[in-house]
């Protein structure tokens, strides 16, 4: 096995099951090509007959296959509207690049991937689906774009987009961004200035001075001559003033510096809370995303703090809700401003913040505090993460929600038949253990990250991904949970061959379920089997096939039925050498004149199909059940005729060619 693709450097070399092969004879192997972790390349193959002795006794055979993954590349999306309205029609274009050339083609052609799905999904500022497509597209031509047109169900002024192009179900590239600024609605850096607690600060400061100030004008005012101008009412006015000043100052100055005063009720999730109060029921809750709380990063790592809310109700009609994000890591504080547009409740919003790690080794907290401003008032949420700088441990993997599965079918409600699931990749992990309820179930080998768990028990269960790399071993992944769903009423099935035993004839497949809860009727049936077979033929549950080679054959069956369970079953047929009684061969006609046709007829007893071989006088010979000879000259002429690899299939039989059969020879 070479790599095709890049530098033809040999992958693999090994060898196969060693075959017997007769005279005239054809003998079948099957060899496993490796995969190579599943690795997205063209492969080169070379195969070799070698004898006993080690010498080649047949020409290389040479060919390729494609593991298909990056077969295909997006480059980039873009959208024809800036800002969205209900109903409205958008037409997304997908930019994107075919599969690279193979320079080991004499033609440098491509692989020949054919023709594949692009789907483009929409989201709006709340990261809620506002509009979907799909399209076929050729990967085997010269293009390089696809335009997809598309209704949004909502408005939208911030857009994301999700872009896959797939095919046969196996993602070729994936492709996510937004497509307009986030300013109005998203995260942003909150550049230049003071915080507002700085501007309290300063505020209260210059009051405070403004204050002393006046004191020492009414002291003065108290001292001065008596020949100044009245100034009672003058230093009683100025006497208020102070006061209201100084009172001013102290409360703002009790603001700024213990803002908590107004704490909200909240949640705060994926790492620890440090306190809230439950005088509010209109806070959001808060989510950390990403990284999950004991991950592991390299120093001086660059990575995004991806945060959500969950607004439960949020009523705050004509006033934008302003949040104020505070992010301290390593004695470094960010601050971040996002909003939230009025009227209704919001459900979501997702923000990511860019940080970097510190420089040395170490367990760190990552302080979380968020503002949020609505109706005038303040409430704070706050809690914090901790990551682990370190030199060589690998990433903790990002565990996504689980998905059903290939075998899983509809699944039910709240629940999957077939749990998938699916990381994100740790950069030098070797392998990922998959752990359900706590205990490990499977190692996956990078760069793999999914896992389907299909011998769950039925109920409630937990997993989570631990990365490793030789000795190192990430922190524990986020957990998740997923339901199994109870097992279905069973069936049984049985698929009988007719006749079990067969002579090169057709054999009849007949599928009959039986026994269980599920009834007897209302099945889909699938045959897969040897002899290249591979239908799906309703509900009739019976198949014909006519084998032509002598072997045992085997045929699997599927049967399914909504609300049952799928099942399977597997039976074989034997199919046999047919054997002759008895074969005779002549000519037509049996005499005849030089140079016209004779044709030789083989008749087998009894009639079949099957594979002949003639020979004869006058370099006789040929295939197939009748053959037409010329002879030039006269004389009397044999000719022989065996069906191969069948007893009893030997016949002689002659012709006499005259230079003119009406007349009698002596």
């Amino acid at each position: 096995i070479f790599n095709r693709m890049s530098t033809g450097e040999l992958l693999q070399k090994f060898s196969g099951e060693s075959v017997t092969i007769t005279a005239k004879g054809t003998s079948q192997t099957i060899i496993n090509l490796p995969t190579f972790d599943y690795k997205s390349l063209v492969y080169a193959v070379e195969l070799e007959f070698i004898d006993a002795a080690g010498e080649v006794r047949a020409p290389s055979v040479t060919g390729r296959y494609m593991i298909l993954g990056d077969m295909a590349t997006i480059q980039s999306v873009a959208i024809d509207k800036d800002t969205l309205a209900k109903g409205e029609t958008v037409n997304v274009t997908v930019f994107y690049q075919p599969p690279p050339f193979d320079q080991f083609s004499p033609t440098s052609d491509r692989p020949r991937v054919g023709e594949a799905d692009v789907a483009v999904t929409l989201y709006d500022e709340n990261n809620a689906l506002i509009g979907a497509a799909t399209k076929k597209i050729n990967l085997d031509l010269d293009e390089t774009s696809a335009v997809l047109p598309l209704m949004v169900t909502t408005k939208a002024h911030a857009i994301g987009v999700t872009a896959v192009i797939s095919k046969n179900g196996t993602e070729l590239s994936t492709y996510s961004t937004k497509l307009t600024p986030s300013a109005e609605t998203g995260a942003k850096d909150d550049v230049g200035g003071l915080s507002a607690t700085s501007i309290v600060v300063v505020i209260a400061i210059v009051i405070l001075i403004l204050g002393a100030f006046l004191l020492k004008l009414i002291k003065k005012n108290r001292n001065s001559p008596p020949n100044s101008p009245p100034s009672a009412t003058t230093s009683n006015g100025i006497s208020n003033l102070a006061i209201a000043l100084l009172v001013g100052a102290t409360l703002a100055v009790s603001w700024g510096l213990s803002p908590e005063v107004a704490q909200a009720w909240c949640t705060f999730t994926g790492g620890t809370l440090t306190g809230c109060s439950n005088i509010y029921h209109r806070e959001p809750d808060v989510f950390v995303n990403n990284p999950i709380n004991g991950s592991h990063f390299a120093p001086g790592n660059n990575f995004n703090l991806e945060v959500r809310q969950i607004y439960n109700y949020c009523l705050n009609v004509g006033l934008n809700g302003v949040t104020t994000w505070t992010i301290t890591l390593n004695g470094v504080t960010k601050n971040y401003e996002s909003q939230t547009g009025f009227g209704g409740n919001v459900i979501n919003m997702t923000y990511s913040f860019p940080l970097v790690t510190p420089s040395t080794p170490g367990t760190y907290r990552i302080d979380i505090k968020v503002d949020n401003y609505f109706y005038g008032d303040h409430h704070w949420t706050k809690g914090y993460i901790e990551i682990v700088v370190d030199e060589s441990s690998p990433d903790a993997p990002v565990l996504d929600d689980p998905t059903e599965g290939p075998g899983g079918g509809d699944g039910g409600d709240g629940c999957l038949s077939d749990i998938k699931l699916n990381w994100s990749s740790s950069i030098g992990a070797l392998k990922y253990e998959v752990y359900r309820d706590g205990t490990i179930i499977a190692e996956i080998f990078s760069p793999n990250t999914t896992y389907t768990d299909s011998f769950a028990t039925a109920g409630l269960h937990n997993y989570y991904i631990v990365a490793v790399a030789d000795s190192q071993r990430s922190s524990n992944s986020n957990t998740v949970s997923a339901t199994k769903c109870s097992t279905p009423p069973s069936v049984s099935l049985v698929a009988d061959p007719n006749p079990a035993t067969a002579n090169k004839d057709i054999v009849t497949w007949t599928a009959t379920p039986s026994g269980g809860s599920c009834g007897l009727s209302g099945f889909s049936f699938r045959f897969n089997g040897d002899d290249n077979i591979d239908e799906e033929n309703g509900s009739s549950g019976i198949l014909t096939h006519k084998y032509y080679d002598p072997g045992s054959y085997s045929m699997q069956v599927k049967a399914s039925k909504n609300g049952c369970e799928t099942v399977y079953t597997i039976s074989t047929v034997e199919v046999n050498p047919n054997n002759l009684t008895n074969i005779t061969c002549e000519p037509s006609p049996k005499t005849v004149m030089v140079n016209q046709e004779v044709t030789w007829t083989a008749i087998p007893n009894p009639d079949g199909d099957y594979i002949y071989t003639w020979s004869g006088d006058d370099g006789l010979s040929g295939g197939g059940k009748s053959i037409v000879k010329n002879y030039l000259s006269p004389g009397v002429y044999r000719a022989e005729v065996d069906v191969d690899d069948i007893g009893n299939s030997h016949c002689e039989s002659t012709v006499n060619v005259k230079i003119d059969p009406r007349f009698q020879e002596f």
